[in-house]
């Protein structure tokens, strides 16, 4: 009976280490104090801004007028948006619903709502709209002041990339008062950060330190820099486009409907050269586009100070008034800069003269140099831009310009930018 105890025994002790072993696991070793400290800020970060995060679907209508009436026939886009008000105004970028038959709203945990668009400024690219939240609690989100952002701040990134919603992503404000773009497509007064920003992203938040927003998530420099490249390479074109002979030839022509043979092909010949005179050029200065540079980590963010303002006057009339003047200018080039006697930092060259506008009735001309308005002097494209825009239509301001190494006094009367 003894000897049977003890076999007992034997069978159960090893039972007896395991289970002790199981419910006493290894202490895990202690964080770094400083990351972890690190860690739990950005998630407690994190925390407090996805709920004012939302995605934003477009949809549009594509085929002929039979097939729009088949619900089939849509093609959707999601985007990030930002949620403002309690009442279910929301921010997001204009890409995301320029066009769209139908908005929804699309809430954590997939709540879907039906929106409407109630304004669009293209001149910032940003949008606002409403949806009704019925019982849904909704979290506005928080505005800190982007004027106090500097480069080297930290900067969080909230989005909806390809569809995942709330992913974080975390960098620096690498610079601010950026301008991208070209043309009738250029932002100003932009941030720049280092956080990344994938297709789905844009619109969505950027907070600081202190789970604030400083801005609202915008584009990459390959998506922004398409517009410039692409102007660039236009005003390439026409510059070595032979109009001349395409004028006497379209002269000869005056009142037909249809453009000649022999004028198609003069055209298309022109364009092929030029296309391969283009193609040299580049080749040999070795200029690429940003696209194929693969440039990685300069992304921008419209600051929450702009959004703030853009938001407030789309809710309040459904626009943005704001003053016009109608031209378009570019820095000064050190050699031209050298040539006027332009000290550094001061003016900006007139590069087109809008017709009709208030700087073509005041006078203004192409090769201009805008030294100042109303005494504040012009550093460089941001600042004319946000002076001129803060203007009141019908307001006359005085512009001290240089025409031909000769300082003029022109007086014009502020438009009201469409």
């Amino acid at each position: 009976m003894t000897r049977h105890l003890v076999v007992l025994a034997l069978l159960v002790l090893p039972f007896a280490d395991f289970r002790a072993t199981a419910e006493d696991p290894p202490a895990q070793e202690a964080r770094p104090r400083a990351i972890a400290e690190f860690e739990d800020a950005v998630a407690a970060l994190a925390e407090k801004a996805r709920p004012s995060l939302v995605r934003i679907a477009g949809h549009y209508q594509f085929g002929d007028e039979d097939q729009k009436k088949d619900p089939d026939f849509y093609v959707s886009n999601e985007f990030s948006g930002v949620i403002y008000s309690a009442e279910g105004h929301v921010i997001t970028v204009a890409s995301a619903v320029r066009g769209a038959k139908r908005i929804e709203v699309i809430l954590g945990g997939d709540l879907q709502f039906e929106a409407e668009t109630v304004g669009i400024d293209d001149l910032t690219n940003l949008a606002v709209v409403k949806f009704d939240p019925g019982a849904a609690k909704l979290a506005p989100v928080k505005f800190g002041d982007s004027d106090a952002v500097k480069p080297g701040h930290f900067v969080l990134a909230v989005g909806n990339p390809y569809g995942l919603s709330g992913s974080l992503s975390h960098g620096m404000v690498s610079g601010i008062r950026r301008s991208v773009g070209g043309g009738v497509s250029t932002l100003v007064g932009l941030m720049q950060i280092t956080a990344p920003i994938n297709p789905g992203d844009a619109g969505g938040l950027a907070v600081n330190s202190r789970g604030e927003l400083i801005g609202i998530l915008s584009s990459t420099f390959q998506r922004a820099s398409a517009f410039d490249d692409w102007d660039q390479l236009f005003e390439e074109f026409k510059e070595g486009f032979d109009w001349d002979r395409f004028r006497k030839e379209l002269k000869k022509n005056e009142g037909s409907a249809n453009l000649p043979k022999d004028l198609q092909e003069l055209v298309e010949r022109l364009m092929e050269d030029r296309k391969k005179a283009l193609a040299k050029r580049r080749s040999a200065g070795m200029r690429f586009p940003g696209e194929q540079l693969g440039a990685e980590g300069i992304n921008f963010v419209t600051p929450s100070n702009t959004v703030k303002k853009v938001a407030d006057a789309l809710i309040r009339s459904g626009k943005v008034e704001r003053g016009f003047l109608g031209i378009r200018v570019a820095p000064v080039e050190p050699a031209l800069r050298k040539h006027l006697e332009i000290p550094p930092g001061r003016g900006v060259l007139v590069v087109i003269v809008t017709r009709g506008s208030p700087a073509a009735e005041a006078g203004l001309e192409m090769w201009d140099v805008v030294l100042s308005v109303d005494g504040q002097d012009i550093a460089d494209i941001e600042t004319l831009a946000e002076l001129v825009m803060s203007k009141t239509g019908g307001e006359t301001v005085t512009i001290k310009l240089l025409r031909e190494k000769k300082e003029l006094e022109l007086k014009a009367t502020i438009g009201k930018s469409k």
